[in-house]
């Protein structure tokens, strides 16, 4: 799933955003959250949603109605729920009683849509408003169990690791999804998982920076895996300290 483009600035230095990451995530710790079988920190959380919405105002102001990001994304709405990567019968499953029946139809009918194709059926749904408190539940409800899954089945020994590791492999999986080819653009998932696996987690933070060759251009995917990257530190420096 990809991230919905919220970037204004062109990329800085890997140092430079490390610190920036390190930074933001310099927050109050908190017990972990339950997300499906894992546990990640509330701080892991809170970038997912901040990264895939720009937080509540920012979600009440610009993107309430659905919206296809750059890219090979399809019709987006809500907290990153993207219905080009959705089937008929699960959009039904996660949206009905959430939205109006006939608006769940209508996002059905483009479902699977990604790309030009997306952008051509836009019109069609574009009118269909979701609330924040909508969009949030089928986020806790729904796709944070799905992804959950995913990403347990994707990388064995995932749940070993500490919770703001655990929340940033979610929000990983979250806007990359879980495949691992081709190998030129998914060598950091294919080496994250190795390590996590063997127990190496060292390399980690390192993996989420060495992502952002991938998009050079788009300062809200640098900041993202920038930010990825902090969490990861500070649980390297947590268990250093031990």
């Amino acid at each position: 799933m990809l991230l919905r483009y919220l970037g204004q600035r062109r990329s800085q230095t890997a140092a430079t955003m490390l610190l920036y990451g390190l930074a933001w995530c310099a927050v109050a710790h908190a017990e972990p959250l339950v997300a499906g079988d894992m546990r990640i920190s509330p701080e892991s959380r809170e970038l997912i949603i901040r990264y895939e919405t720009g937080g509540m105002a920012e979600y009440n102001a610009t993107l309430q109605h659905p919206e296809v990001p750059p890219g090979a994304s399809g019709i987006t709405i809500g907290i990153g729920y993207d219905l080009g990567y959705n089937t008929p019968n699960q959009i039904a499953a996660d949206w009905s009683g959430v939205l109006p029946a006939p608006q769940v139809a209508r996002l059905q009918s483009v479902a699977g849509k990604t790309g030009a194709a997306a952008r051509a059926a836009l019109v069609r749904v574009k009118d269909i408003r979701v609330p924040w408190e909508a969009a949030l539940k089928v986020y806790e409800t729904r796709t944070v169990p799905r992804f959950a899954r995913d990403t347990v089945r994707a990388y064995p020994g995932v749940l070993n690791l500490p919770s703001h590791m655990q929340g940033v492999m979610l929000s990983t999986s979250f806007n990359r999804g879980t495949a691992f080819s081709p190998y030129d653009r998914r060598r950091e998932l294919v080496w994250s998982r190795d390590d996590i696996a063997a127990g190496r987690i060292t390399s980690l933070p390192s993996y989420q920076l060495q992502m952002r060759r991938l998009w050079p251009s788009v300062a809200g995917l640098q900041r993202r895996y920038a930010a990825h990257a902090g969490l990861m530190q500070r649980d390297l420096d947590s268990k250093n300290r031990k």
